[in-house]
């Protein structure tokens, strides 16, 4: 943003904004910083949230996209503690099964141990609950139709056999909204149970653990005072012997959930019986403040296996431990020179440092004209030696911007409570003592030749009102490397007189060609007596330098590298040359300006009306022999609009905008200006910035997509930052279904005739959906005779034989299991034949009518047209069933489909006949004959 520019900040409010300011000269091209008012920040759905941006001389303001919606969470899960004398927060119950709590848990309880979660205040979907089981944890997250119910958590036995047996071992659980929020007030976990568990692992007693000598169950930090807890394994005759290796390790949870461990802490057994003191440090144990920790051991004996003891659980109760303040290793006392290469930022060794916590170090700053400034420096930590800090870079464009403001700076470990803060003013205290002398740069011109290398350079203290024990600390700051800092302790010979300082050959020699910042302070025991004028000095030889073209910068300050590209018709050229001297520069043949060189052998020439070409620059010196420097090139390119042309997935196969894939790495490619870059974006999340190559094409890889749809647009970081369409695509869940055959054999008589509202009996259907996948399912039979599927995934067999259902989701996932339908009957009929005869036509049929037992039954045919079907009036007469009255070959039975009646009648009569036979695919089905 340029001055003048105006700014608004939107808040759920679309015409009144929040915050708003005019760009001035210390904001320009800089974050802004801003806070919003308590009063605008209300529960629910923010929306819309963005800002607008009116340029100097527009008509109309650009509206950031797209429009945020935040979800603002005031309230914490489980709500505000109101009993906070009491152990554990009251909003959070839960309960255990009774036999649980009475009998512990024993070796038949294979099942694991089901913890139900009662509903708590202000519970919402996508709640974290941790339930802890001793050292280990059982996450669950909150689900939509769980909200306000009870949730059943089970700790499954492999988690109980990992914490091993215990005869208390600690219960309780926690919970975490999206927003980060921990349940309100002095708890931050449930209250805990304490469960017996002994699974017959045939473990030892228990450690003890002591404070001020005395077994306890709970560490209170108050009575601790700061003195380590002991833990105390007692050893017998019985179960140890003398050589046994006992091997303690304490498992600490913080109050949020972090673990802070100790040990492995070793000691052998050299006499029995005899108590084995463990030191866990108070720090260690401060840092699990209203948490909780499990110790245990284990007995390591040769040629037999490790045996490990009981876990022994405790509470710690006092307050929170705070992380110490960072330090700026540059800084003097509360002072910071604004005008340094470098800045260290520090962060103290804490208790439970591992390699792998992420720290986030926040500088809050404040410019003189009052605007706040943030920078955060993220580090993680790796190999630091125990007892030493972590070490971080903050930009020296940070710091300078704040000539005359004030710093703040604090950081948190693991999204934990901020540090205690270190409070800087920069640039306002004026150094109070004389500049330093370095005695082979008279001229602030340190040339190495000049320098001893088995000595170094001789640097002078010229302040003499000092006494014995001052102490007296040299900075010497290099654009390259810097020289540790060199102290000296004043005795009754050196104070009151200058003190020589000698700084290695190696620190002269290593930034050659730059530039050493040399100062040094003075202390008296804790006080600061001041610090001295800093004593800038370039290093290199006192002749004439031949000219140097450094850099290029288009009007945004953006760096051109040599060969590199720009969409800007204006370049300021930068180098070097001797001090107060001239050069020329030169495109070609082509003089395009005079620029001289200041104190610091610098000069600069802004270069305008550049065409869209290539164009190569170079720099004359108007003095000595006229060297040149070398060459500088920068090619002037056209603006072009970003696009996106294609996205990919890891085998390179095509996604549609708008299309699925079940990768979550892509490959994004498009087009924009030659050499420039752009930004890509995935809704408003920064993605990452991709190079354009000299012909115009870009391309990024992204990892670790989520799954959902991700709308991507390029941005160019160029002219008016133009902006590609969107192209959005759905990273899609793997499809899956049960694919196990389905096997529908239940009864049913299929005759062609309009079905009543009795639903299908048994074994005739069957519903089977996705269990993941992508809404949108559409369901396919490959025999629609044998099973047919209707949109909601429901099978109803039909004709005896075998389909296969497929399912596709809305990724163009399909799935596909088999429908085997057999007992599927139909009806075949005869218009007229004597009832000597039914019995042979059914034969020829397959007939399968069973007359086996009184009271005249037909196998259930005629109970089910009646139960299953309108049956129609052409069946209402009597049809011979093609079987015989107790197997009478002279009495032929007859029976009414419509009317389900059962009888005999004379063999030579005619009547129309059925019978029940085997329904096959591609079978037509009989009708009622004509009667």
């Amino acid at each position: 943003m340029e001055v003048g520019d105006s700014f608004k900040f939107y808040w759920n409010d679309t015409t009144t904004p929040v915050w708003s300011t005019e760009i001035d000269l210390a904001q320009k091209n800089q974050q802004l910083v801003f806070r919003i008012e308590e009063g605008h920040i209300v529960r629910g759905d923010a929306f819309p949230v963005f800002y607008s941006v009116l340029r100097v001389g527009a008509a109309q303001p650009v509206e950031s996209q797209p429009q945020w919606k935040l979800l603002v969470k005031l309230d914490p899960p489980g709500g505000f503690d109101e009993e906070q004398g009491t152990p554990g927060h009251s909003g959070l119950r839960y309960s255990i099964p009774q036999d649980i709590i009475d009998d512990g848990v024993g070796p038949g309880d294979t099942g694991g141990v089901p913890i139900t979660i009662k509903p708590y205040r202000f519970m919402r979907r996508n709640d974290r609950i941790n339930v802890a089981w001793g050292s280990k944890n059982v996450y669950h997250t909150v689900a939509d139709g769980e909200v306000e119910q009870e949730i059943t958590i089970t700790v499954p036995l492999d988690v109980i056999e990992q914490n091993g047996d215990s005869d208390a071992v600690a219960v309780a659980y926690q919970v975490v909204d999206e927003c980060g929020n921990y349940p309100g007030g002095y708890w931050r976990w449930s209250a805990a149970t304490q469960i017996l568990v002994d699974l017959n692992n045939n473990r030892l007693d228990p450690p003890m653990v002591l404070v001020n000598d005395m077994p306890v169950e709970e560490v209170d930090l108050e009575v601790l005072a700061g003195n380590p807890v002991i833990v105390r394994v007692n050893t017998n005759r019985y179960e140890h012997a003398v050589g046994d290796i006992l091997r303690l390790t304490w498992r600490g949870t913080s109050a949020d959930g972090f673990p802070v461990d100790v040990g492995p802490l070793e000691e052998t057994v050299e006499a029995i019986p005899y108590s084995y003191n463990f030191t866990i440090p108070y720090e260690d144990v401060a840092a699990i403040a209203r948490g909780r920790a499990s110790v245990e051991y284990v007995r390591i004996r040769s040629g037999e296996d490790d045996r490990p003891s009981k876990s022994k659980a405790v509470t710690v109760v006092g307050d929170y431990r705070r992380y110490g303040p960072p330090g700026i290793v540059e800084a003097t006392g509360n002072t910071l020179d604004p005008d340094l290469n470098f800045y260290t930022l520090s962060v103290p060794d804490y208790a439970g440092r591992s390699p792998g916590d992420r720290i986030i170090i926040v500088c809050e700053g404040l410019t003189a004209s009052d605007h706040p400034t943030y920078y955060d420096v993220p580090v993680i930590v790796a190999g630091e030696v125990a007892g030493e800090p972590v070490l971080g870079n903050l930009p020296k464009a940070q710091v300078k911007r704040l000539d005359g403001g004030s710093l703040k700076v604090y950081y948190s470990v693991n999204g934990q409570p901020d540090s205690d803060v270190l409070e800087l003013t920069v640039g306002v205290a004026a150094p109070s003592l004389p500049i330093p002398t370095v005695v082979e740069a008279p001229d602030d011109m340190l040339d190495p030749d000049e320098v001893n290398p088995a000595i170094g350079a001789n640097v002078i203290v010229p302040y003499t009102v000092t006494v014995r024990d001052d102490v007296v600390v040299l900075r010497w700051r290099g654009s390259s490397s810097n020289a540790p800092d060199a102290s000296r302790t004043l005795n009754a010979n050196t104070a009151g007189k200058p003190v020589p300082f000698t700084v290695p050959f190696t620190y002269v020699s290593g930034n050659l060609n730059g530039t050493v910042d040399v100062s040094y302070s003075i202390t008296r025991g804790t006080s600061l007596l001041g610090n001295s004028i800093v004593r800038h000095l370039r290093v290199g030889s006192a002749q004439l330098i031949d000219p140097t073209i450094d850099s290029a910068k288009d009007p945004h300050q953006a760096s051109i590298a040599n060969g590199g590209y720009t969409v800007e018709t204006s370049v300021t050229l930068s180098g070097k040359a001797a001090k107060a001297q001239r050069v020329e520069i030169y495109e070609g043949d082509n003089l395009k300006g005079t620029a001289e060189a200041n104190g610091d052998e610098d000069w600069s020439l802004t270069v305008s009306g550049l065409s869209v070409a290539p164009h190569i620059f170079v720099a004359k010196a108007l003095y000595g022999d006229n060297p040149i420097s070398g060459a500088w090139g920068i090619n002037v390119v056209a603006v072009t609009p970003p696009t996106i042309t294609s996205i990919r997935d890891p085998h390179q196969a095509p996604i549609a905008n708008g299309g699925y894939t079940l990768a979550t790495s892509i490959t994004l490619s498009g087009r924009a200006s030659m050499g420039m870059q752009v930004q890509i974006f995935d809704n408003a999340d920064l993605k990452g910035t991709a190079d354009v190559d000299g012909y115009g094409d870009w391309s990024l890889s992204l990892s670790g997509l989520a799954e959902g749809a991700h709308i991507l647009n390029a941005k160019a970081l160029y002219s008016d930052h133009p902006e590609s369409n969107y192209w959005g695509i759905n990273v899609a869940q793997a499809l899956v279904i049960d694919t196990s055959p389905v096997y529908l054999n239940g009864f049913f008589l299929y005759i062609g005739q309009p079905r009543t509202a009795t639903p299908m009996p048994a074994g005739t259907t069957v519903t089977r959906t996705p269990i993941t996948g992508n809404p949108g399912y559409t369901y396919y039979t490959s025999n629609a005779d044998v099973a047919r599927v209707d949109g909601y995934g429901t099978v109803e067999g039909w004709a005896n034989g075998q389909a296969t259902i497929t399912v596709a989701d809305a990724s163009g996932q399909t799935a596909a299991y088999t429908v085997i339908r057999s007992n599927a009957w139909t009806m075949a009929m005869i218009g007229t034949i004597t009832g000597g005869e039914a019995a042979n036509w059914a034969n020829s049929q397959g007939a399968a009518n069973s007359f086996a037992q009184p009271p005249r039954p037909d196998g259930g045919t005629m109970e089910a047209i009646r139960t299953y079907y309108v049956v129609p009036t052409g069946f209402n007469y009597r049809h011979w069933t093609g079987a015989f009255e107790n197997g009478n070959p002279l009495w032929p039975l007859w029976a009414n489909p419509y009317t389900g009646e059962i009888g005999t009648q004379a063999i030579q009569d005619y009547l129309g006949a059925y019978c029940r036979i085997p329904y096959g695919s591609g079978q037509i089905m009989a009708s009622a004959p004509e009667s």
